[in-house]
């Protein structure tokens, strides 16, 4: 979405207004600046309007008081079959009981008669920067909604308060600690930590996140079992709307301290099983190829034991 003074050359406004003087005046200031003006001169057939138009209709402008269905009895109906473009509300009055029932709908302004059209084109502005802004916010929760819903499939996760109580983990986490959840919630989450791991190594993790900021490392864990298990760990401080930091969030990847070691043994024997498969393949050959010649070796001598008793 364009802001500023861009918005409104994209936006189809609704207006809807009794007065025919004030209508056709307005009309033409309006047409000057959206993209789509449909007018209508009162309730019903601004309700109407809105109805066949309502997938190209940004904005409702309409006057409160008219005859047939009033603006507030208009926007009801609108609600009523999820129609919830913005609205604002024009009227000569400012009846308290009024503005209620305005407030009520969810109105989004509401400006009195007679207002001043720079000042119509302003608040228009600042209502569709808000919902830009609004949108862009939502968009933003549900990328990061995503992309911790993968990392909760493929890393070992867990969430502990300031002081390192355990709130969440994830399955991925069970799985490889070897603990149900049931075990490890509400526990401190130094239940895994390995008694190989030096103190200052968590004296330093503590004071980074503690200091809001992202700490990165290796770590050795513990299974319930007592097994060891190794880890590429990355802790982030997590915020209160006060930005107060209010706990953690772990996120680990497996990993082995010798990896290295280990793909260059299986290197080793996968090269030495096809060499001896290799081997095996020709060492029949071999056998074959010999036990073809004795069988030749077997019929000669029967023909010439054959041939001398004839």
């Amino acid at each position: 979405m364009l802001l500023n003074g861009d918005i409104i050359s994209t936006l189809s406004v609704l207006y809807v207004e009794d007065s025919k003087t004030t209508r056709e005046s307005m009309s033409i200031l309006l047409r000057n600046k959206f993209k789509t003006v449909f007018v209508a001169s009162d309730g019903e057939e601004g309700l109407f309007l809105c109805k066949k138009n309502r997938n190209d209709i940004n904005i409702i402008i309409t006057d409160v008081n008219m005859p047939k269905l009033s603006g507030i009895e208009m926007v009801r109906e609108l609600r009523k079959i999820d129609i919830n473009v913005p609205v604002i509300f024009t009227s000569a009055y400012t009846d308290s009981d009024l503005l209620l029932g305005v407030m009520e709908l969810g109105i989004t302004d509401y400006l009195v008669k007679p207002f001043s059209i720079p000042n119509l084109f302003i608040r228009i502005e600042h209502i569709f920067e808000e919902i830009h802004y609004q949108h862009l916010a939502l968009r933003q929760e549900k990328e990061l909604y995503q992309y911790l819903e993968l990392l909760n499939k493929v890393a070992i996760v867990s969430k502990t308060d300031t002081k390192g109580k355990i709130l969440f983990v994830n399955d991925i986490f069970c799985e490889v600690s070897g603990y149900k959840k049931g075990e490890l919630l509400g526990k401190s989450h130094n239940i895994v930590r390995h008694p190989d791991m030096g103190k200052d190594i968590y004296e330093n993790l503590w004071q980074t996140i503690l200091s809001g900021n992202i700490w990165k490392g290796k770590v050795k864990n513990r299974t319930k079992n007592g097994d060891a298990y190794h880890v590429n760990a990355t802790i982030l401080p997590i915020y209160d709307e006060n930005e107060k930091i209010i706990g953690f969030i772990g996120i680990r990847f497996l990993i082995t301290e010798d990896e290295d070691d280990k793909l260059e043994f299986r290197k080793k024997v996968a090269k030495h099983i096809k060499f001896s498969k290799e081997n095996e393949i020709t060492l029949l050959d071999e056998i074959r190829e010999l036990k073809e010649q004795i069988n030749k070796q077997n019929i000669i001598i029967d023909n010439l034991k054959n041939s001398s008793n004839f």
